[in-house]
């Protein structure tokens, strides 16, 4: 029986010896793809070397009896076992031909993976469960290899194969022995974007050094999307790069600092990546299925070192763009529970908009798509210009006006015990009130005055001019009510701590859940606090056909992460024009005045320095700083959005408003000349102090 087998000597067909990673490269060998040459310490090996070392009989023993809920007894199983595998001496027979076969690949240092029979699969994948080694030389190699043998048997894969219901089949582990790439630059792809997994997008991520730094998040890399049909790059992201890995002369990797002028520049030339994803498309189109790869480049050539089956793809694809540019934030808040609770606005009348909303670093970031945004700016604009449909709108906010002027909404001032029937109504009303004020005054109002300003039509201009006026009364009256129930008392996050209390729960928490969550709670069903401590990290809403769609763990934090590279790179441009949401029409140049968020007496302070036509920048304004926003001739904020504070003040008193720049206060000073257009969400720096 073979000790070993070469790539060359080893097809896909062969994952139950050679694994699933020495099979696919065994596979990619024969294609015809650039591989590392290596050969595959077969899993019939290990299973003859616990046979002969009699520990066999003791590691099913082991695993027969081990309570897997229990992660003290898991430790414990994994110890005992892993014990037993380093501690037992290869025989000869089989050091012999591994030696010989490492001889045979005339390379110093070679990458030792852990191929398990099991892995890989279109359902499972066992990448970071099991073990890998770079940089092994002759007389680490033995050792390494029973290491790899030994992470079969890790805690996190214990665990695994009972989850994956893997247990009950025969498992073993090959071991993939391959020259090492000491590679100028590497990465990952993916022949589908993981996160909209859009079958017809690849995506390229790409980093100067070794690919363990992208693997392991120690880098951000590059990242590049690329349309297979007709095949051409549609975004390229570059991220400044001040690190990377490589081997140092004592066998183990070292962090290296990469000169600024080559760390600002992209990884890949686009001709790299045009060709990097015929490559990708080659292997995709061999295998019939989604591929993951990692990928290195040395001399300008391209290795495959690993290529796997995406097993995160769904049966049904989300047909939801979540590329960054192709949406636009309507406010930022940080560390507000009582917004999560906003969720119904995704089941309400912004469901047609593809809201999204991502919460990292305990900021929650409420984004709408672009495309979005221009069906609600008609939607509105058709309210507006047709008499029908603007009465019995009218009509309906005046029924809700006179319900609540009349008590008939609870008003929720004391809510004693909470059920679900009762909060349920709660959140009727709340969305009813976000409606019947917030979306009128923030979306039908606005962007119907500003289709309003841009029509000739003065039959239609009329029209819309007298509805608007109607709705201003209208606005105001729903103002108030709001402001009731929902401001004053505080009654979002009221609702959140009683269900904490109520539930035993941790402060904040209650905001990390959804509204069916919620209520399943009121309902006596168990909470997944677990889920709760993942989605504090990271956590994506949006809504998708209508219906509120909640990201795991890893997908949130891949979401975050494209958009927080996207801002990194938004910042860069910012540096020389500010851009951000148009909330209150003009034009206005003045002295910029930087105010952090202040209490009454702080503001005073700052009025006495602050001259009439100043240009007020702050991260969001509140009523604290009214006497600031009176004598400013615009307002920039780094938060909000047409709902804000800011929006609803600056409209009032009729001053140009700018929201949403997210940097403002980091890139403008205290006396920096500006410039705030605010018919077009544009603050130019025309002078710096």
């Amino acid at each position: 029986m073979s000790t070993i087998k070469k790539f060359k000597e080893i097809s896909k067909e062969d994952s139950a010896t050679a694994g699933g990673k020495g099979a696919s490269l065994g596979e990619m060998t024969h294609l015809g793809i650039n591989v590392p040459g290596g050969f595959v310490v077969l899993a019939s090996t290990f299973e003859k070397f616990i046979q002969k070392t009699k520990i066999d009989n003791k590691i099913e023993s082991i695993l027969d009896s081990v309570n897997t809920k229990k992660i003290q007894a898991v430790n414990k199983a994994s110890t005992e076992i892993q014990t037993l595998i380093l501690g037992a001496k290869i025989p000869k027979t089989i050091s012999s031909e591994i030696l010989k076969s490492f001889k045979n690949l005339n390379s110093e240092y070679v990458a030792v993976r852990s191929s398990a029979t099991a892995e890989d699969s279109a359902s499972t994948a066992w990448a970071g469960q099991l073990e890998t080694y770079l940089n092994t030389n002759k007389q680490e190699l033995i050792e390494n290899i029973k290491k790899c043998w030994a992470s079969l048997f890790s805690s996190r894969a214990i665990i695994y194969r009972f989850e994956k219901d893997l247990h009950k089949q025969k498992i073993s582990v090959a071991v993939v022995v391959q020259k090492m790439i000491e590679s100028e630059k590497s990465g990952i792809a993916f022949s589908v974007h993981p996160v909209t997994q859009d079958k017809k997008q690849i995506v390229i991520e790409a980093g100067f050094g070794l690919g363990e730094a992208i693997v392991g998040g120690e880098i951000t890399p590059d990242s590049y999307v690329i349309k297979k049909e007709p095949r051409k790059i549609i975004n390229i992201n570059i991220n400044t790069q001040t690190k990377g890995l490589y081997r140092s002369k004592n066998i183990a990797n070292e962090w290296r600092a990469i000169p600024e002028e080559k760390g600002k520049k992209q990884v890949l030339s686009e001709k790299e990546i045009l060709d990097l994803s015929e490559i990708i498309l080659k292997i995709e189109n061999h295998y019939k299925f989604p591929v993951d790869i990692e990928w290195a480049q040395k001399d300008g050539k391209f290795f495959i070192l690993q290529s796997r089956p995406i097993t995160t793809i769904g049966k049904k694809i989300l047909k939801v763009s979540f590329s960054p540019e192709e949406y636009e934030i309507l406010f930022r808040l940080k560390d507000k529970s009582n917004y999560l609770i906003n969720t119904f606005l995704l089941d309400g009348s912004l469901k047609y908009a593809d809201p999204l909303i991502i919460n990292k670093d305990g900021f929650w970031t409420f984004y709408l798509s672009k495309k979005g945004l221009k069906k609600i700016e008609k939607r509105g604009f058709d309210l507006f210009r047709k008499k029908d449909l603007f009465n019995q709108y009218s009509r309906s906010f005046y029924s809700y006006i006179n319900k609540a002027n009349k008590n008939t909404i609870p008003k929720y001032q004391s809510l004693g015990v909470l059920d679900s029937k009762r909060f349920k109504s709660a959140i009727k009303d709340l969305s009813a009130l976000w409606y019947f004020y917030g979306f009128t005054e923030a979306v039908y109002h606005d962007f119907t005055y500003q289709q309003m300003l841009k029509t000739k039509n003065k039959n239609l201009k009329k029209t819309l001019n007298n509805n608007l006026n109607t709705l201003i009364g209208l606005k105001e009256k729903g103002r108030k009510i709001f402001n009731a129930y929902v401001m004053k008392d505080g009654i979002i996050n009221k609702i959140l701590t009683t269900i904490e209390s109520q539930k035993s729960m941790e402060t904040r928490n209650a905001s990390y859940l959804t509204i069916e969550e919620l209520e399943a709670i009121l309902k006596n069903k168990k909470i997944n606090h677990e889920l709760i401590k993942q989605r504090k990290n990271a956590y994506v809403l949006s809504a998708f056909k209508g219906k509120l769609k909640t990201f795991d763990f890893e997908k949130s934090i891949e979401i975050a992460r494209i958009f927080e590279n996207y801002e990194k790179k938004q910042y860069k441009k910012a540096e020389k024009e500010i851009t951000g949401v148009p909330v209150s029409r003009g034009i206005a140049e003045g002295k910029v005045i930087i105010a952090p968020m202040l209490d009454k007496k702080e503001a005073k302070k700052i009025a006495e320095k602050m001259k009439k036509g100043d240009i007020l920048v702050v991260q969001s304004t509140n009523p604290d700083l009214m006497i600031l926003c009176e004598k400013a001739g615009a307002i920039v904020t780094n938060q909000g959005g047409m709902l804000s504070h800011a929006a609803i003040i600056s409209r009032e008193m009729k001053k140009p408003c700018v929201v949403g720049t997210i940097f403002a206060t980091k890139i403008l000073k205290d006396g920096d000349f500006v410039k705030v257009d605010a018919d077009n969400g544009v603050i130019s720096i025309l002078k710096r102090i």
